[in-house]
């Protein structure tokens, strides 16, 4: 065989090897995309959240589509209405053939509606207390890290600081008003004078050989004569050799 015939041979070969069907092109790629991306919803609203199908896929594939949340921060129904639960951001998949969609719903920090507050002990002057406070929500719920402001209608009789100490100044009576954002509440305060001829500084165990662990329970007495006043003291604690 000559080196032309060959050459002819070896190209005849190869095309016969190529030869058949075409082949055939990539599959489709068929895929759900969730709607909206992302959405902002108050605490106790619902929304209705869509998920459209991407590709050629056959009629009746959006039925496939199920929904989950990924927290408790919102729930999600199986035909895709969310409902903001709490404060928070959340996110809400919807699942379609193995593959998340997922939207990403932001429920912003509800505000006090309503303040409860009461002094944890009786006010004598010269002697600070603490209100107790709490803020809930309009739904109830109560608000953590409330920043709170305070009023005394007569600060001659007593005062309140930053953090909720009614200072007593002078026997009397006044009115404070606590208020956070819209919400407020006014509680009556009474300034006793203070009859307290000596303080003792009581403890329920031997605080001198408190190890690790250990609890000791303080209280403060006042003593006009043989009666007891009972004290509700600003506690501090100072480093040992300080």
């Amino acid at each position: 065989m000559s080196l032309r015939s060959g050459l002819l041979a070896s190209i005849f070969a190869a095309g016969v090897a190529t030869a058949g069907p075409p082949a055939l092109g990539a599959q489709e790629r068929v895929y759900a995309v969730a709607s909206p991306a992302e959405l902002e919803l108050e605490v106790g609203a619902s929304f209705q959240l869509t998920a459209e199908i991407q590709g050629t896929a056959d009629e009746g594939a959006a039925s496939e589509v199920r929904w989950f949340a990924a927290d408790d921060g919102v729930t999600v129904t199986d035909e895709g209405v969310v409902t903001a639960v709490r404060p928070g951001e959340s996110r809400v998949a919807a699942m379609f053939r193995g593959q998340p969609s997922w939207v990403t719903i932001r429920v912003p920090r509800l505000e006090p509606a309503r303040i409860e507050a009461r002094l944890a002990g009786p006010v004598y002057a010269g002697v600070t207390a603490a209100l107790n406070l709490a803020a809930y929500t309009e739904p109830g719920t109560a608000v953590d890290d409330v920043e709170f402001a305070f009023a005394s209608a007569d600060p001659a009789v007593a005062t309140v600081d930053g953090s909720g100490r009614v200072l007593g100044h002078e026997p009397g009576q006044t009115v404070v008003t606590v208020s956070a954002g819209d919400a407020s509440t006014r509680i009556d305060v009474t300034v006793a004078p203070n009859t307290a001829e000596e303080y003792e500084l009581a403890a329920s165990g031997d605080v001198g050989s408190l190890s690790t662990g250990d609890v000791a329970a303080f209280r403060l007495v006042g003593r006009d004569g043989g009666r007891e006043i009972p004290l509700a003291p600003l506690w501090s604690v100072t480093p040992s050799g300080a």
